[in-house]
């Protein structure tokens, strides 16, 4: 109740303010008549060729010509109505989350985790031994280790008999959104893991694309030597990683998208009315950034850099190179009603794009939403129906995990790295993971 007394003060507060001013403009009029009417009984100034005294009258004429205009009246009306309409449709909009959630990395601020980077590719890169005692979990996360990645502390050397797990991936990886370090995918797998050789290492970064997460697995994941890299693929992972980042982007990051001014770019971010009719019109190419399907649509366009395609290739020939293996772990959408694998092919509907590139380079795909979707279905038998939705059960907004969804994904890695020994040389023995769907036995 509350929340709408509070937006009709505020539209009352318009109103009344139009209405002094309107006032004052009358009371102004009126004070520039009697002025000029107690002018023009002294006669002697004309007398004495001095016309001063006719400014006052033909100041309260225009002031008169200026209160009767037409527009003036018509701007005075509109405009009023207009900010109430555009303040209204704001709180509407965010009141029912209409527009998608977004995050902006500040790399120049000092109190982002963030850094620029000099490599072109990247961009920006977290920050080493990064500490927050007001996290926002997006921008500013708790801390980072001395190497800046958000894990616990790790030795670049790997000691001897040891595994180690490298996990790629963008912020669904990295944990926004997640307060404990521990509760993020790759610690939640590392402790599922009862196998001590093996260490699981979290390479994510909020923001990257697949070539840029390939990019930081070249520059800093090699010095760790890892036994197996696996990549968290998100349906977002098509665009690339230079959203929002308040720095100056290489060419690589400025290929896909129109240069747009720092002003667009802030009323997206910060005004949920602009951005959801900017993706709705395309407006400064907002939606084809931010929606992967119309990205493959265009993706041959010229000028258009398949990322994904061009960071599993490097991908490919790094572990030919340092021979490590590799396995890409597929992250679902949830929705309201359903959780989904996307985008497909249009003539082959169950063939996810990243499936059909990644076959083509020879690298092995995992679905996790068998994983959650078997997990849905046990959860709401015992529930008896009365259960969440897929996007609130698993997830903060539809994409990045809560502690639940986290652990969910964890446990899938594992029982994959069960069924597929090959994968790591070690024997893996799992800490209570849920079981392994039919689909995948």
């Amino acid at each position: 109740m509350s929340f709408f007394t509070i937006r009709h003060l505020k539209y009352n507060v318009v109103v009344i303010s139009w209405c002094e001013v309107l006032s004052a403009m009358e009371s102004e009029e009126l004070r520039l008549m009697k002025r000029s009417q107690k002018i023009t009984t002294k006669n002697v100034d004309y007398l004495d060729g001095n016309t001063s005294g006719q400014q006052p009258i033909q100041s309260a004429k225009r002031f008169r010509r200026i209160r009767n205009s037409t527009f003036l009246k018509l701007v005075l009306i509109t405009l009023p109505a207009l900010l109430a309409a555009v303040f209204f449709a704001e709180i509407a909009i965010r009141f029912l989350g209409l527009a998608p959630g977004i995050h902006a990395i500040r790399a120049n601020s000092p109190q982002s985790a963030y850094k620029t980077s000099d490599n072109p590719i990247l961009a920006y890169e977290l920050k080493e031994n990064y500490r927050d005692d007001s996290p926002d979990y997006f921008d500013r996360l708790p801390r980072t280790n001395s190497h800046g990645q958000r894990d616990r502390e790790r030795k670049w050397a790997k000691p001897t008999g040891v595994q180690r797990i490298v996990v790629l991936g963008d912020s669904v990886t990295v944990g926004d959104g997640i307060r404990d370090l521990n509760d993020t995918i790759p610690r939640q797998l590392e402790q599922s893991l009862t196998d001590t050789n093996i260490e699981v290492l979290n390479l994510g970064v909020a923001g990257y694309c697949t070539a840029s997460e390939v990019e930081l697995l070249r520059t800093k994941g090699l010095k760790y030597a890892p036994d197996l890299v696996v990549v968290i693929f998100v349906e977002n992972d098509y665009q690339h990683a230079d959203i929002f980042v308040k720095v100056e982007q290489g060419e690589h990051a400025k290929r896909a998208m129109p240069k747009r001014p720092a002003v667009i770019d802030q009323l997206f971010v910060n005004s949920h009315l602009f951005r959801s009719a900017s993706l709705i019109t395309n407006f400064y190419g907002y939606r084809d950034q931010f929606q992967p399907a119309r990205l493959q649509e265009i993706r041959n366009l010229k000028g258009f850099d398949n990322n994904v395609q061009e960071g599993l290739v490097t991908l490919n020939g790094l572990a030919d190179e340092h021979g490590f293996k590799m396995m890409i772990a597929i992250w679902p959408a949830f929705t309201d009603s359903e959780i989904l694998d996307r985008p497909v092919f249009r003539d082959v509907p169950d063939k996810i794009v990243v499936e059909k590139i990644a076959d083509d380079v020879g690298i092995p795909t995992f679905r996790l939403s068998a994983y959650f979707a078997q997990h849905y279905r046990t959860m709401r038998s015992q529930l008896q129906g009365r259960c969440p939705t897929p996007r609130d059960a698993y997830t903060l907004d539809g994409m990045h995990p809560n502690t639940k969804g986290a652990k969910i994904a964890s446990d899938a890695l594992a029982s994959i790295l069960t069924l597929h020994p090959d994968l790591v040389t070690s024997d893996v023995i799992i800490n209570g993971t849920q079981p392994t769907p039919d689909s995948l036995r």
